[in-house]
């Protein structure tokens, strides 16, 4: 299966059709929930943002789902609030322009996991428990699986598709932090115990993790 690469011409792309389509608001919005899943790998409740599109239940094609990975520092509701993502407002304008069609969205807390596993088995748990359970609740509605990340996200979405790459049709990486060989002083990823040995940053941890190794 061939995965299709959407860096940062997409998101410059979508911004202008985003603005030509605010215009076309109407009361077809899509349903918002929010919900929890209880992680037997992860041994705790892993809250999560689902996003159905308009008449979802009574659509006759199957829906696309996007998996959505926020960056460092955030949480399930970056890709969704107004002043962060704004991601229902901006799928509802565009299957109400028939741009794209209806698509299910969903995003976790994965919490400063950088969607690896290490002292949490989050890549894990995303991938073998978290997907399963998301695509038994929707059905047989479902058609595709595009995943998309910002930053952090962005870094886990590389790891993803690279690592499953019959798992995922379409990626969309928006910054992603996958730095090589080092990340710069300045980013989280180094404040983190994630990447860290006794509390230091640790370069040989940083790069075991490396897409480059996918």
């Amino acid at each position: 299966m061939q995965i299709k690469f959407f860096v940062f011409g997409l998101a410059v792309s979508l911004s202008v059709l985003i603005m030509s389509c605010r215009g076309n608001e109407s009361d077809r919005s899509g349903t918002i929930v929010e919900s929890s899943i209880d992680s037997e790998i992860l041994e705790r409740k892993v809250q999560y943002i689902q996003y159905n599109p308009f008449m979802r239940d009574s659509m006759s094609k199957p829906s696309p789902i996007l998996y959505l990975l926020h960056g460092h520092g955030g949480d399930h509701l970056d890709w969704f609030q107004e002043t962060e993502g704004n991601v229902a407002s901006i799928l509802d304008s565009l299957i109400e322009a028939k741009l794209i069609p209806p698509v299910v969205a969903v995003s976790i807390d994965a919490g400063n996991s950088w969607y690896v596993d290490r002292h949490d088995k989050m890549e894990t748990f995303y991938i073998s428990e978290f997907i399963p359970e998301i695509e038994r609740q929707i059905g047989g509605t479902l058609s595709r699986r595009i995943l998309a990340g910002n930053s952090a996200g962005g870094y886990g979405s590389l790891r993803f598709v690279m690592k499953f790459p019959d798992l995922f049709d379409e990626v969309i990486l928006l910054s992603p932090a996958a730095y090589n060989p080092l990340p710069p002083a300045i980013s989280s990823s180094r404040k983190i115990d994630v990447f860290a040995e006794e509390g230091v940053f640790n370069d040989s941890i940083w790069k075991s993790y490396s897409y480059l190794h996918l």
